[in-house]
């Protein structure tokens, strides 16, 4: 089978990362680590496996910022063992083609990934007893990601096939349509970032970033919070529109500290320092960088909460003071897991196909891109460029 994913080789990653400043496409060029490399086809390892045919995959910030070999050696997640191939695309619906014994799946049911792209977990490697994140049902946090089993799953989303264990997937219902299934692992981190900390009636709300971590936060929280003042930064004017349009209160096109400190005090210091007084009860930063988390922390209120959402891979630089001054709480998302959601709990999948088939949650104006898996350069071309009226770009498997 077909499969976009990037190879572990040092010469290429290097020649990628010193050509991107002014020749990014070397990354998936010829010459660069990605490229569409045939697959090796194999027969279920087990019961518990299952082979999916794949329908559409969208293209995450994260697909990319792999694909440029953005991973900086210093961070944490450089000293994790890996795999000679890392594959392409999470954010996939799919059909199951065959099952083993033990998966509980029939051929033709559709499914999502769920820990696909995290690697290995005590679920998928079936080779001991459950680690503590594991067990609570949180897979992505698992504490055994050294367990590399005898069989490795083959394929992405980015692929014609995924062949995985069935812990990896996750059975959709009937009445989601592909795009809304497709969708689901994206909102699902919206979601989750909502219930960490999910502000009250009358409670103020800043939502930094106007991609789709963003304007998932947006839908969901005024969702789940429907009394909440929502104020959201979102750089290009289609972003703002569906944000708008999403429930947000307040769009702002710049991070501007002095214009969303209003209506709250805010002193000035020597050298670009500032402080507000009474700023935002919880703040989404789904950019991460050094400056748009030190303009959350400064603009969260005493006690407040101020939550990453989403993967970055590189050290960032950030003024911390709030978080002893102000004692403001910093907390981060990855991606999704078990949740605590008023009375129940339950899975995020659980919750967002519910109020997917319910109507609560929509998908309209999400995807703004197709492109046939063939031509996957010109998609990731289109979806690197985040030119405006770009939110998120699929590739489409069922096309030629």
């Amino acid at each position: 089978m077909r499969s976009v994913h990037v190879a572990r080789s040092i010469p290429r990653i290097a020649l990628s990362r010193a050509t991107r400043p002014w020749l990014p496409s070397v990354a998936y060029g010829r010459l660069g680590p990605v490229g569409d490399r045939a697959a090796d086809d194999r027969d279920l390892p087990g019961p518990g496996w299952v082979l999916v045919r794949n329908l559409q995959s969208g293209i995450c910030a994260s697909d990319l910022a792999v694909l440029r070999a953005e991973v900086d050696p210093r961070v944490t997640i450089a000293a994790l063992p890996g795999r000679d191939r890392t594959y392409l695309g999470h954010e996939v619906v799919g059909e199951v083609l065959a099952a083993g014994a033990g998966t509980g799946l029939e051929p033709g049911e559709r499914v999502v990934l769920d820990t696909r792209f995290q690697g290995p977990t005590c679920r998928s490697t079936e080779t001991g007893s459950l680690c503590r994140a594991c067990a609570a049902g949180n897979p992505m946090l698992c504490e055994n990601p050294d367990r590399f089993p005898a069989e490795l799953g083959v394929g992405g989303g980015w692929s014609e096939r995924i062949l995985c264990h069935a812990s990896e997937v996750y059975r959709v219902p009937p009445e989601l349509d592909d795009d809304q299934a497709m969708l689901v692992e994206p909102f699902s981190l919206g979601m989750r970032a909502a219930l960490k900390a999910l502000p009250g009636p009358g409670e103020r709300c800043l939502v930094v970033g106007g991609g789709m971590a963003g304007l998932s936060i947006v839908q969901t929280v005024r969702l789940l919070s429907p009394d909440a003042h929502i104020t959201v930064v979102a750089r290009h004017p289609a972003q703002a529109a569906l944000a708008e349009g999403l429930g947000a209160d307040r769009v702002e096109r710049r991070l501007d500290p002095a214009r969303l400190a209003e209506p709250s005090r805010m002193f000035r210091g020597p050298l670009g320092s500032y402080f507000v007084m009474g700023g935002f009860d919880v703040v989404f930063d789904c950019v991460g960088s050094g400056p748009t988390l030190t303009t959350s922390l400064r603009l969260a209120r005493a006690s407040a909460t101020v939550v990453l959402v989403g993967i970055r891979f590189a050290p960032v630089k950030a003024d911390l003071s709030p978080v002893w001054h102000q004692e403001v709480r910093l907390a981060g998302v990855l991606a999704h897991g078990w949740e605590r959601a008023g009375e129940e709990d339950a899975h995020t999948y659980d919750l967002v196909c519910r109020h997917l088939v319910k109507g609560d949650l929509s998908t309209d104006g999400f995807i703004t891109d197709r492109f046939p898996l063939a031509e996957w350069r010109r998609a990731v071309a289109r979806a690197d460029a985040r030119a405006d009226g770009v939110i998120r770009v699929v590739l489409d498997t069922t096309r030629g």
